[in-house]
């Protein structure tokens, strides 16, 4: 049977088709523009596919530097060698460079490095780019000495991060001592003072682990 299509019911069909895409786009898993948090990553940003692994630990880092620095190096053509997921200003203000759907180039060793790790969390992954399994913060600053602005910040950041991997990947990281850890940790040859010596941990963890407000988003 030869079925002749109208303009008017080739239309509808074309409509009830837009309708389905526009309908299939708003009930994806799509992450919410929270108003905490600018976007500062652009095309020169580095990062790669976490290749299927999901996020389980937060590191925390030193930038060594201003968060006009910060800002200015990890959306430079020039760097091909790091970046970050987030960066959190003296002030405060919490900067976006990498999706956390994707790995930063933050914390990457090579199998010997791990080896060396102090942090079990990488020495039980022998064979694994610790970038493909963390989400990393760095502060302003040299010395890890947070304001009060920017612990707060960083209290509000670690809740968020567990509360988006849980949205996202239906995973919980755990806000405790194997699970957020210091960049030193790590690397702890190079990186021997990275977040600094006077960073907050045992505030940091006190908090983390008996507040009771978790992130909201808007």
């Amino acid at each position: 049977m030869n079925t002749q299509y109208t303009p008017r019911t080739r239309r509808i069909f074309l409509l009830i088709v837009i309708l389905m895409f526009i309908l299939t786009a708003c009930t994806q898993k799509t992450a919410p523009q929270d108003s905490n948090i600018s976007m500062k990553g652009n095309q020169f940003t580095n990062s790669s596919s976490r290749e299927g692994y999901e996020p389980i630990a937060i590191v925390n880092h030193i930038s060594d530097g201003s968060m006009d620095s910060m800002d200015n190096w990890f959306t430079n053509p020039n760097n091909r060698v790091s970046s970050a997921h987030f960066g959190v200003s003296r002030a405060g203000e919490i900067h976006q460079y990498v999706d956390i759907h994707r790995m930063a180039w933050a914390n990457g060793l090579s199998e010997e490095g791990i080896l060396r790790a102090e942090a079990e969390i990488v020495r039980d992954r022998p064979k694994i780019n610790p970038n493909l399994y963390t989400v990393s913060i760095e502060y302003e600053g040299t010395d890890g000495d947070l304001t009060k602005e920017q612990f707060e910040a960083s209290v509000w950041l670690h809740r968020y991060i567990q509360s988006e991997v849980r949205r996202i990947w239906g995973k919980e990281i755990i806000l405790d001592e194997q699970h957020v850890i210091g960049h030193n940790q790590i690397d702890p040859l190079r990186r021997p003072d990275d977040p600094g010596p006077k960073f907050p941990w045992e505030r940091l963890y006190h908090v983390l682990k008996n507040g009771s407000s978790s992130p909201s988003t808007g």
